[in-house]
C-alpha cells in the first residue's frame, strides 16, 4: 500500500497496518506478519522465497536498489548471486511476489514502482470507530 500522489503522504491513525496484515494473512498465514525492509537485493530475495507476500511496515522512505529490485519482482524477473562460502556456486531466484508497503510518506515516487502499484488510501478512524486490534481479530 503506497501512496502514488507525489509530496502527499498517508494519514496517521488510519489503520495502515493492520490493513496490510490482514491482507497478507488471506494468502499467506506467516508467523511473521510484516517486517522491515531488507538491508539489501539478497536479503530481500531470501525472504521471497520463504513467503507468498511480502510485508513492509512503517516504511519511511524508498531507496532506489529498494524500489528497483520490488518492480523487477514483480514481473517475475530474476536475481543470482554467489551463494555464501563457495567460489563458484550460484544462488539464484526467480519469481513475481506481492509486495505490501505502508508508511506515512510518499512512497511511490518513482514512475516504475507507481505504476506497478495498487494505491489505497485509508481515512483517519475517529476514535469512536477505534476498537483494540485484539478485538478486531477476533471479530
Amino acid at each position: 500500500m503506497t501512496s502514488s500522489q507525489k509530496g502527499k503522504g498517508w494519514e496517521q491513525g488510519s489503520g495502515k497496518s493492520t490493513m496490510a496484515r490482514l491482507l497478507r494473512s488471506i494468502t499467506d498465514p506467516c508467523a511473521v506478519s510484516a517486517s522491515s525492509l531488507p538491508k539489501d537485493e539478497r536479503d530481500l530475495m531470501v525472504m521471497a522465497q520463504n513467503g507468498h507476500v511480502l510485508n513492509f511496515d512503517n516504511v519511511s522512505k524508498m531507496e532506489g536498489w529498494l524500489s528497483d529490485a520490488i518492480c523487477r519482482m514483480a514481473t517475475g524477473s530474476g536475481f543470482i548471486s554467489r551463494k555464501l562460502h563457495t567460489d563458484g556456486d550460484a544462488y539464484w531466484f526467480q519469481r513475481a511476489r506481492p509486495v505490501l508497503l505502508n508508511g506515512i510518506p510518499a512512497l511511490t515516487e518513482r514512475t516504475n514502482l507507481a505504476e506497478r502499484a495498487l494505491s489505497v488510501r485509508l481515512k483517519r478512524i475517529n476514535e469512536a470507530g477505534r476498537q483494540p486490534e485484539e478485538l478486531f481479530w477476533q471479530e
